[in-house]
Formats: structure tokens, sequence, C-alpha cells
């Protein structure tokens, strides 16, 4: 849609483009702010429910995934706003920058973990917590940049949904949907990678290595409150 502004031959070329991106920033942006304080007040039931309802777990690990949920939780605002920067830069034929963002995910997690790394391996899940908004933080910036070096420079403004904005709000979700999802998962898998490793016990001792990982593996007190 932005490029169809930007190509309109009865159009200004690039300001309307900018024009209409950003009256899709004044209406993104308000929304993406309200959704994300809500989904920080209601971390812990939207973390539960994601999680299949946290069956044959204890409260306290239970109180560190909505802890970690909380921690990630800003990354779905970071990155709808890079999937919008993303389309204009697509439009505007710089599809490098936009296809070389998701690696900055993968940077900021390796250089979480080898540098942030902890024998407490909760304090390391919650680093790698961290470092997913903070990836989120850096493609953000990274393609920020890279629009204002091709002369598009987004201010939002008082929002107004017209039939255009709506019809890329539709466009829009299901694609910061997608790169959100690395986000959603991590209260979860964050804690089982962050696990101690444990011998494979084979045999009759098999049960009871379980049941003592289970009874061993626990936050400290108060971790996850």
């Amino acid at each position: 849609m932005f490029n169809q502004k930007v190509a309109d031959a009865q159009g200004r070329g690039l300001p309307d483009g900018i024009a209409f991106a950003e009256a899709a920033l004044s209406v993104l942006l308000p929304v993406l702010i309200v959704m994300t304080v809500l989904l920080e007040v209601f971390a812990w039931p939207v973390t539960w429910a994601l999680s299949g309802r946290f069956h044959g777990v204890s409260a306290d690990h239970v109180g560190f995934a909505v802890k970690l949920s909380r921690l990630t939780i800003p990354y779905l605002i970071l990155i709808s706003l890079v999937s919008l920067l993303g389309g204009i830069l697509n439009s505007l034929h710089k599809f490098w920058v936009n296809a070389a963002a998701p690696i900055l995910l993968n940077l900021t997690l390796i250089a979480a973990l080898l540098f942030f790394h902890s024998a407490d391996p909760f304090e390391t899940a919650r680093n790698q917590a961290l470092a997913v908004t903070v990836s989120g933080a850096l493609q953000l910036a990274w393609l920020a940049h890279a629009a204002w070096r091709n002369g598009v420079s987004l201010r939002p403004h008082w929002p107004r949904f017209t039939p255009e904005v709506k019809r890329l709000m539709a466009l829009i979700w299901p694609a910061a949907a997608g790169a959100g999802a690395p986000a959603r998962p991590w209260q979860r898998d964050l804690y089982l990678h962050g696990r101690p490793a444990e011998p494979i016990a084979t045999g009759p001792d098999r049960h009871r290595a379980g049941h003592g990982a289970a009874a061993n593996d626990q936050p400290p007190a108060g971790r996850g409150r």
C-alpha cells in the first residue's frame, strides 16, 4: 500500500507514502501500547492459557514463567513496529535490510548466553528473556535508521481510522503475530532449557531420577513472585 501511494502518477510520490505510513503508525502505536499494558497486567492468566494450564508444575515455577512472560511481552509492540517499517523498506526495494533484522534476535540471544550466563539456571533464563526484548529494540533501531537513510521519517499524530488504515491493519496483524511467535513460548522453553543437566537414568532408577528432579529443581523462594 505504501508502494501504491509512492507510485501513484497523480500523487506526490514519496510524501504521500510517508503521510499514509504516519497515519498507520498513529493508529498502530496507541493500540499496541494498550495491548502491551493489558498483557502485562494479565500476564498470569495469559501465561496459564498459553502453557496448557501448567499441569504438574509447582507454584514457584508458574510464578517464574509469568515473570519471563512479562519480560518478553514488550517484544510484541517492538516487532509490530518493525513489521510496519519492514513493509515500507520492502516497497522501496530495500529487501535485505528487512530480511537481516531477525539476525539481531539470534545475535542478541547468543551474546546474552555468552556474556551473561550464570551458574544459576533461573538467572540465565531471565537474562535470555530480557535479551528477547532487547533484540526487538535493536531490530526497530536498525530498520528506523535504514528508513531514515532512505528519506522516510515517521511522526505519529492524532489517530484516524481511515479505510486505508483499516485495510493495512488487516494485513499487518498476521505478519506481526508470526514475527512475534518466538517470544510466546519463552516462559516455558527458557525454563526447560535452563534446567541443570542430569544423568539419564535407566532401569529401575529412572523413576527415582525423575522424582528427584521434580523435588530439587525449584526456583529459590520468591523468585517467581
